[in-house]
């Protein structure tokens, strides 16, 4: 039987999670899933009682972060959708209903609605993500409201992306310790109009306070979080796009998020770190150029 849809999660050191996340994908003939290990310490995959059989396991002997992760379980990825989930996060009920009505169209991406929940209490809301999920709420069909869902909700795990559409342009992630998914999600949402968007809830994305979001940062990833920062803006100055992800931006989501002691650490690094941080833009813009060059001669 072909296989319609390849789930992909990455895992590290979650494994009671990652439990709760498979339970929520049904047993079907035509489903795929790659869980790709980021070299956990110590796992006893025994504990997640279930069957491992019809779960694809990559253990990564080094830890390189969930961005290698999914570029690994893309390599083994073989259905003609892809859908991303994180280790801790699960599908509500009888989500394939819904995919199912799209699993035979044409779209290169369909994107789907979603709740956010904390991780040890499903029940609660997380306050602070209701705009991200009001864009679906009060979607309207037009341009303005699609944009905002597709640019402004930068994560993997909204939508489900046609393989052919993948492989065609060989998107990938970024293989840091943070952001590494927004830039992916900028170019699949950028290089295609054949889209859907439905506004019925597929997954619950949960909200967990010892996850890499709620963590100090070091100094290494912050200086690459800036980098990520400054090559996006680079793209979108170049294509005239007008929702940029600014430093500025980054500052006051690390104010509202982890305290000004925070949020003073980070301009500190900024400023003795600039010449590190700041990119050759022509190098940035020729990778961007090669994208382009792919638009024009691919018939998707």
């Amino acid at each position: 039987m072909d296989i319609s849809y390849s789930f992909i999660i990455p895992h590290h050191n979650s494994v009671k999670l990652l439990g709760r996340c498979l339970r929520s994908i049904p047993r079907r003939d035509d489903i795929q899933i790659i869980v790709v290990d980021d070299c956990s310490d110590n796992v006893d995959w025994d504990s997640l009682d279930m069957n491992l059989n019809r779960i694809q396991l990559i253990k990564n002997p080094v830890n390189k972060g969930g961005g290698a992760a999914r570029n690994i379980g893309l390599d083994y990825a073989v259905g003609k959708w892809i859908i991303f989930a994180d280790s801790d996060d699960i599908f509500v009920d009888n989500f394939l209903s819904i995919l199912d009505k799209y699993k035979d169209s044409s779209y290169d991406v369909v994107y789907y609605n979603f709740e956010v929940k904390y991780s040890d209490d499903l029940n609660l809301d997380v306050k602070q993500y209701k705009k991200l999920v009001d864009y679906y709420t009060n979607y309207d069909g037009s341009d303005e409201m699609a944009h905002n869902i597709r640019f402004k909700i930068l994560a993997p795990w909204n939508k489900m992306i046609s393989k052919k559409y993948i492989d065609a342009y060989n998107f990938r992630f970024e293989e840091v310790s943070i952001t590494n998914d927004a830039f992916f999600g900028f170019i699949v949402s950028y290089f295609t109009s054949n889209t859907l968007i439905t506004k019925e809830n597929v997954y619950i994305y949960t909200y967990n306070r010892n996850s890499i979001t709620t963590k100090k940062y070091t100094d290494g990833v912050i200086i690459q979080s800036l980098k990520n920062i400054y090559k996006w803006n680079v793209f979108y100055s170049h294509v005239h796009f007008e929702h940029r992800s600014t430093l500025l931006h980054f500052l006051i989501s690390t104010l509202y998020r982890r305290g000004i002691k925070e949020f003073f650490r980070i301009i500190k690094i900024y400023m003795s770190k600039k010449n590190d941080i700041v990119l050759n833009q022509d190098i940035l813009i020729g990778l961007f150029e090669n994208y382009k060059k792919r638009t024009q001669s691919l018939n998707l």
